[in-house]
This record gives C-alpha cells, sequence and structure tokens, in this order.
C-alpha cells in the first residue's frame, strides 16, 4: 500500500511544466518518499531523527496524509517517555490533531489507510475522554472495510465506550455485533459484556 504512494508521488512530481521528466524527481521522491518511509523505520529507534525526517516531508509536501498519520503515532509512542499527565494530555491532543488533518488528505481508492487513520483517532479520543468524537471516528471506520477480520474487536470498543456513556440501547446493538463477529475463543468474554449490559 505505501509503495503506491511513491507511485503517485513519482507522477505528481514527475513532469515539469513542459510535460517531460523533471530533474528533480529523484531529489524529491527522497525528501518526501524516502524521507517518510525511514521516519517509519526510525520512529522506535530513532525517534528525533524521525520526527526530524517526518516534520521535513510535511516541508516538502504538506498533503501528504500519511506523513500527518506517521507524526500522530510518533506522539503516540513517545507518550510511554512521560509521565506528567498534563504534558500526556497535550500529547494526545496534538496525536489527535494531526490524524483529523490526514482524514481528508486520503485518497478515496485508499480504505486501509482511511481505516487505520479512524481507529487512530478514535483511540486517542477515548484517551482523551472525547466519548462521541471516539464513538464518531470507530463508526467511520467499520463501513470502509467490511470484510476486515478485526471488525468485531471496533463493534465492541464502540459498545464499551456506549456503554460508559449510559447509552444501554447502542451499547446492545454493537455488543451482539461483537459478538456474531467475534472468532469463537472470543464468544465467552463477549457474552459477559453482553450480560453486563443487560444488568
Amino acid at each position: 500500500m505505501r509503495e503506491c504512494k511513491l507511485g503517485h508521488l513519482a507522477a505528481k512530481v514527475g513532469h515539469n511544466a513542459f510535460g517531460g521528466l523533471g530533474a528533480d524527481v529523484g531529489q524529491l521522491l527522497e525528501q518526501v518518499g524516502i524521507a517518510t518511509l525511514d521516519g517509519q523505520r526510525n520512529l522506535v529507534e530513532r525517534p528525533d531523527q524521525a520526527l526530524q525526517r517526518l516534520n521535513h516531508s510535511l516541508q516538502v509536501d504538506p498533503s501528504y496524509d500519511w506523513t500527518y498519520a506517521l507524526l500522530g503515532d510518533y506522539y503516540i509512542n513517545s507518550l510511554n517517555q512521560v509521565s506528567d499527565p498534563q504534558q500526556k494530555q497535550e500529547i494526545l491532543v496534538k496525536a489527535a490533531g494531526l490524524y483529523e488533518k490526514a482524514i481528508p488528505l486520503v485518497k478515496y481508492y485508499e480504505a486501509q489507510n482511511l481505516y487505520s487513520y479512524y481507529l487512530s483517532l478514535g483511540s486517542v479520543s477515548a484517551q482523551l475522554n472525547r466519548i462521541n468524537q471516539a464513538i464518531d471516528a470507530y463508526t467511520k471506520a467499520l463501513p470502509l472495510l467490511p470484510q476486515q477480520t478485526d471488525r468485531w474487536s471496533v463493534e465492541e470498543t464502540i459498545a464499551r465506550l456506549y456503554l460508559q456513556k449510559g447509552d444501554v440501547a447502542n451499547a446492545m446493538v454493537h455488543a451482539q455485533n461483537a459478538y456474531d463477529q467475534a472468532p469463537s475463543d472470543q464468544k465467552s468474554r463477549l457474552q459477559t459484556l453482553i450480560s453486563q449490559i443487560q444488568g
């Protein structure tokens, strides 16, 4: 999927105003594509270098959804290094904003990326106790990949969020959906959730 991004980028920057191949295609691919790929690879291994390269990628092409999402991932990964609750909150807000920037930039044929961004936004929103936004993000993810094997776990997450909100009717709908789609080794746990919702 990510290789397609580089191909799209090459098509985007590969022709100059006269219709011929641009002399700087390799350089631009290196600046945007490779910097982003290195950023992904370095998120854990060399996070400071990853941040520098991802920010550089945004300077070269601020309409590249994947870079915003990787920056969001960078900030989520950095939470392990932070103990101050206020600072954690600020990092989560920053990550949510980056996922929100990535979402409208996704091309219509990149449903997997959009699905992933909505799941990330949902998770961050839940951590920020923005329950309605979390439900909205997870709900928007569901129809994007109807054959996704982990769809049941998204349904379960939505059920738990509705339960947290006190919306028992919607919690039950999504818990039942999760149960119906879940692998057999998860049925017992989800039945417990359904019983909990039924009270």
